[in-house]
């Protein structure tokens, strides 16, 4: 079986959004990896908590009392294959049990094109920014590079083995982080990675692999069957939440 191990986005077009209620007692309550005030950082899962269906300006009442989020950069600018001015960022807050550590994942759409490397360790001030669900995928916009300090280089986010059935039915933990998929291309005729190839692995419904057309590894060959690495996204072309949520 190949390994490709290039900038993928799996993208579902049909998930079920399960949010399990509770998970935010698992992370330690002394988490907070900046230098500054106490209370200013939060973590990426409350974030992503605090959208409920609309639009939030994020901001200390609606992060309650946070400012900042920290995180590696999972996307590769230079490999071309994400929308104009965006970066994804993972995080991965430890607990006092590292069997509840959570990953959670976010798309950053800044003001002026990221010069961020993959690797790169992030505090960003998120303050007056909107939070909200672009192309589907839950999104901070309004971000300027005043915001953003780097304050590592050359750091290894966590990669997670997954199912498509697990991801389908759990893919609110994994959107907009990396993961690794054993799959088998639906058509073994697809030709070259760009565009959207559909991949199965006999453990849910197919998903599509998206390379865009700018990307530096568009024309490499499709393989039959392979490992894919990529981050998980989800397939919403009108850019209008049209998910059903359980909670």
């Amino acid at each position: 079986m190949k390994q490709m191990n290039m900038q993928t986005y799996f993208r579902l077009s049909l998930t079920m959004l399960v949010l399990s209620a509770g998970l935010s007692s698992c992370m330690k309550e002394d988490f907070n990896t900046s230098e500054g005030k106490v209370g200013e950082m939060i973590t990426l899962l409350d974030v992503r908590q605090a959208y409920k269906g609309s639009d939030v300006t994020l901001n200390t009442a609606s992060l309650n009392g946070g400012t900042t989020i920290s995180g590696i950069v999972i996307s590769d600018k230079d490999g071309k294959n994400l929308p104009a001015n965006s970066l994804v960022l993972q995080q991965t807050a430890a607990s006092s049990n590292s069997f509840t550590d959570m990953t959670r994942g976010i798309v950053i759409n800044m003001t002026t094109e990221p010069a961020y490397a993959v690797g790169d360790s992030l505090h960003i001030n998120v303050s007056g920014g909107k939070l909200g669900r672009v192309g589907g995928n839950l999104t901070i916009s309004g971000i300027t590079a005043a915001q953003v300090t780097v304050i590592a280089t050359g750091k290894a986010a966590l990669v997670r083995p997954v199912t498509l059935g697990k991801l389908h039915s759990t893919m609110e933990y994994y959107e907009s982080t990396l993961v690794s998929l054993n799959a088998d291309a639906v058509d073994p005729a697809a030709g070259t990675l760009a565009g959207s190839k559909q991949v199965a692995d006999q453990t849910g419904d197919a998903v599509y692999v998206y390379t865009r057309s700018a990307a530096t590894h568009a024309s490499e060959p499709m393989p039959v069957s392979a490992q894919f690495t990529g981050i998980a996204a989800r397939l919403n072309e009108s850019g209008n939440d049209t998910f059903n949520t359980k909670k």
